[in-house]
């Protein structure tokens, strides 16, 4: 189960150096050995860069590396292998990804391209200078949305889509309630109370009995006890959302499926 603390470390230059976020479930820009003081700005601003941070990896940020590699006017290059990244003359190997395939650079990595970076512990924020310009990270806020109208599950930190699948909610008789939730603890193995202990991995608890968890089968139509079951198959995005979702984020569920579409569809109506 996770438990978040609010308190983040980075190992940086002058060692590890807690951060104190200012929400317990959203990961803050961490401190580094920089003066928290930029010195005035005579360089061109650039509008600021959203941070994402992931449940399993306290401490670390990341923004999109090409947007990243466009700030500091550098070329990327991520190899066919995707197993390595070039900014410039740096080669990376350590680094993320969003569910959907944009490439994350580490917030740290930065100063190895030529940024300086000045935190600010008192707004959570980390200024970016270089000798031609100067932007701000801000470590966006997350919320997770599903539609039962689509059976889409979307994961969202500030601006940026982190997570896109398809999902499957709760049957006729075993409704998924609609409304607007705060998810509650996370088992990496949670066992239904309700359904002879059946097995839910990747759990996270959205309202009550009513939790986002991994399932072998989720058909393109709501089929569940009344969970969001999401995909274990492909590149098994029920895991992916519990490694970035912490505990205490925003999560809305909206929406109805049609049953009626979905019969026409199969009968090849329009």
């Amino acid at each position: 189960m996770f438990v978040g603390t609010g308190a983040f470390t980075l190992a940086y230059a002058g060692g590890d150096i807690k951060f104190q976020s200012g929400a317990p479930a959203q990961q803050g820009i961490p401190a580094t050995t920089v003066p928290a003081t930029p010195p005035a700005p005579t360089r061109k601003l650039l509008d600021p860069l959203t941070a994402i941070t992931f449940a399993d990896e306290s401490g670390t940020t990341y923004v999109i590396a090409r947007k990243a590699a466009d700030y500091l006017g550098l070329n990327i290059d991520v190899s066919d292998d995707g197993k390595t990244l070039t900014i410039g003359d740096q080669l990376l190997t350590q680094f993320r990804r969003t569910y959907n395939g944009q490439t994350l650079l580490a917030v740290h990595d930065l100063a190895k391209l030529g940024g300086t970076l000045y935190p600010n512990p008192e707004t959570h924020e980390l200024t970016v200078v270089t000798d031609e310009s100067e932007f701000k990270v801000v470590v966006g806020k997350k919320r997770v949305e599903v539609d039962q109208g689509e059976q889409e599950l979307v994961g969202y930190q500030g601006d940026i889509v982190v997570i896109r699948t398809n999902v499957s909610t709760g049957r006729p008789g075993h409704h998924t309630p609609n409304g607007e939730f705060v998810t509650g603890p996370k088992e990496r193995m949670h066992y239904s109370h309700k359904y002879e202990n059946a097995p839910m991995p990747y759990a996270i608890q959205v309202n009550g009995d009513v939790f986002f968890h991994g399932y072998s089968s989720v058909p393109p139509y709501p089929a569940s006890h009344g969970c969001v079951r999401i995909p274990l198959s492909h590149k098994n995005p029920a895991r992916y959302l519990y490694h970035w979702l912490e505990s205490g984020v925003d999560a809305k569920i909206s929406g109805t499926y049609s049953w009626e579409n979905r019969s026409r569809k199969r009968k090849g109506g329009d």
